[in-house]
């Protein structure tokens, strides 16, 4: 089983965001006194940084240099460098009571920034950010608590050091502790280590009177020591790990990585397009998408195990499509455990829309089911449909938004009766928004259940392509109509793709493209409702400099939501975002890669979806843009569990 420890302090470009938020006064660390210090007398001065904070950093692309060695021991074998100077480590030793290991000499991995086997057993590797660089210790099994004697306090992990930089408050004599964060130079920080293990319980906190049961999710993550010193004429850094900690923890144990992906894989060999992805259980979700090569809608169950995905077996859903470019997937909604709703596009060019079950990854569902009349207009083009267009309200009711043919834009509320045996759709009467032709890149999104107050964002090509946020209230499958619609983005784009995300009762976030300031930038901000109306906008934040296409997000827990995107600038690289939040305060993480080239976007067959399926894990399903059969995959993402306790709603049925 891996544990992951982090084993040194993560370097930060700029100042713009700590990995933790640990809302303490900035401390920029402390110095140890020694009792040989016989200059006390006639101190030299000690070294501080005063330029000002945040200069240097460039949005979009990588603001630093790192080398690496082969050969783990050669000196100076992971470097760092910004444009003032350097840092680089070596590790040199694992001590744990009166045991010491040293360095093994190994190779990096083929492809990979890891070492396997440096200590008995560990491992080391490198994650890398746009403005984050982090070294990380991967043991390999719990046998690491072998390595620790009885009576061992503290297990020590310790790299040479070399550097140019002045790390701000250090004389590189005395004993200097990090604590929270310490400016490198001029441009960089050196963050606290962390620890924290793979501990997470859901605790029953209360349950509402319409049966709504909140829960508490805790989690075991603390600060440890990380200390600069000099011996003899040499500097290291030594991280220093509570050997309680490892003993009474659960394994793994991680380090702060926002989010650890695992390996992709394939759900259709074919080309696919109109990929999306929808929990049904905890560890359980459906994709449906459209398959090109068999132009058909089709349907895959899966579950999951830690980040290794098993498959059902495909299940057509619409193999009689009569119009160009027929039977492509819309949207995908969960309703009750095990049962969702699909929608595509049909052969009379409206949706089309049928509730499937699934029996472990087995999806059933009835084709005499199947409402061939779900939206009462034709359709537009679907491509341009943005991202969700029907989202859960509750169990068994749906908001849809979708474009009618001329890019005006319709809304309706579906219910469905609940238990495995209710699969008649009841629709209720359209409500139209926006003028022929005005609206285009169309997200909807779930602000309360109580009042069934849902949200639609959306481009708004009648008035400067502005991108625009309408909300509105329903009544069993009553739309009780929408507000006028408010801006978000007023720069002119002509492509203002957009995604809204609900952050809990009366909060969104929405996510667009835009123009300034650079082109097709991605950018968010968080919105409040009161009594339907917005109240408060955040101040909008860019999540990423660089060009993208497409991109959506979901809500992680309380205080933190996670964005994936297409990165055009990194030939297509899909990329995530982990931000937090705080009131209507965007604060970012760092960017993740997790897919390398081609990955599919909105513009290109819609082929990226995103769904939440157990606290602190989500899936990611796309088209990988493979230049041949653009075949579908889904990979599994573990999200860092929050140092405190966070508070999420699971809806059960009263």
């Amino acid at each position: 089983m891996d544990i992951l420890l982090i084993i040194g302090a993560t370097i930060l470009i700029g100042g713009l965001v700590w990995l933790v938020s640990k809302n303490k006064k900035l401390v920029a660390g402390t110095m140890v006194a020694s009792a040989l210090a016989a200059s006390a007398l006639n101190p030299a001065p000690i070294p501080t940084i005063t330029a000002p904070e945040n200069n240097g950093y460039k949005i979009g692309i990588k603001n630093y240099i790192s080398t690496y060695a082969a050969d783990i021991t050669q000196e100076g074998s992971l470097r760092y460098e910004d444009k003032q100077g350097y840092i680089e480590f070596t590790p040199v030793s694992f001590k744990a009571g009166n045991r010491t290991i040293t360095t093994n000499q190994v190779l990096k991995a083929q492809d990979q920034l890891k070492w396997e086997g440096i200590f008995e057993g560990i491992d080391i590797g490198i994650n890398e950010g746009q403005r984050v660089w982090q070294k990380l210790i991967i043991a390999n099994s719990t046998t690491v608590l072998d390595l620790i004697p009885t009576g061992a306090t503290e297990v020590e992990i310790k790299f040479l050091v070399e550097t140019n930089q002045i790390i701000d408050g250090w004389d590189k004599s005395s004993d200097f502790e990090i604590i929270d964060k310490v400016r490198l130079g001029d441009f960089s920080y050196i963050e606290q280590p962390v620890v924290w293990d793979s501990y997470s319980e859901d605790v029953l906190v209360t349950t509402t009177d319409d049966g709504e049961e909140i829960y508490e999710t805790l989690t075991n993550r603390q600060d440890v020591r990380g200390v600069f010193s000099k011996q003899g004429n040499q500097l290291y850094f030594t991280k220093y790990i509570p050997s309680d900690f490892l003993r009474n923890a659960q394994f793994p144990v991680y380090t702060d990585v926002d989010v650890t992906y695992g390996t992709s894989q394939e759900f259709d060999a074919d080309e696919v397009g109109m990929v999306f992805v929808s929990e049904l259980d905890i560890d359980k979700f459906v994709v449906c998408y459209y398959d090109f090569d068999n132009n058909d809608t089709d349907c895959r169950a899966g579950t999951v195990l830690g980040t290794t995905i098993t498959y059902g077996t495909k299940k057509n859903i619409d193999d009689t499509p009569t119009i160009t470019n027929p039977g492509k997937v819309v949207c995908v909604a969960k309703l009750e455990t095990d049962k969702f709703l699909t929608v595509w596009k049909g052969g009379s060019n409206t949706l089309e829309a049928v509730v499937a079950t699934t029996t472990g990854t087995t999806i059933n569902f009835n084709p005499a089911d199947i409402d061939t009349g779900f939206s009462d207009n034709t359709l537009g083009a679907v491509a341009t449909s943005g991202n969700d267009v029907c989202i859960p309200l509750d169990d068994n009711k749906v908001a849809v938004g979708y474009h009618v043919g001329t890019f005006s834009g319709s809304s309706f509320i579906a219910t469905v009766p609940s238990g495995s045996g209710g699969s008649t759709i009841t629709t209720g009467t359209e409500v139209d928004f926006g003028a022929a032709g005005d609206t285009r890149y169309l997200a909807v999104c779930k602000l309360s259940t109580d009042e069934g107050t849902f949200a639609i964002s959306f481009e708004d090509q009648g008035d400067s392509d502005q991108g625009k946020i309408i909300i509105a209230t329903s009544t069993g499958t009553t739309i009780n109509g929408f507000t006028t619609p408010i801006s978000f983005a007023t720069t002119p784009d002509n492509e203002v793709i957009t995604h809204c995300e609900g952050l809990g009762t009366d909060k969104a976030v929405v996510t667009w493209r835009d123009q300034v300031p650079t082109p097709d930038d991605l950018n968010a901000r968080i919105f409040t409702i009161d009594d339907q109306e917005v109240v408060t906008f955040g101040t909008e934040v860019t999540l990423e400099g660089s060009p993208v296409d497409g991109q959506l997000s979901r809500s992680i827990d309380s205080s933190r939501f996670l964005t994936v995107y297409n990165d055009q600038d990194s030939t297509d690289d899909g990329k995530s975002v982990l931000s937090s939040f705080s009131g209507t305060t965007i604060t970012n993480g760092s960017s993740e890669t997790w897919e390398s080239g081609a990955v599919s976007g909105v513009l290109q067959d819609h082929g990226l979806s995103l769904a939440l399926i157990s606290p602190n894990k989500v899936i990611i399903c796309y088209q990988l843009d493979s230049g041949t059969d653009d075949p579908g995959h889904c990979i599994i993402g573990d999200v860092t569990a929050v140092a405190a306790a966070a508070r999420r709603i699971w809806h059960t049925t009263p």
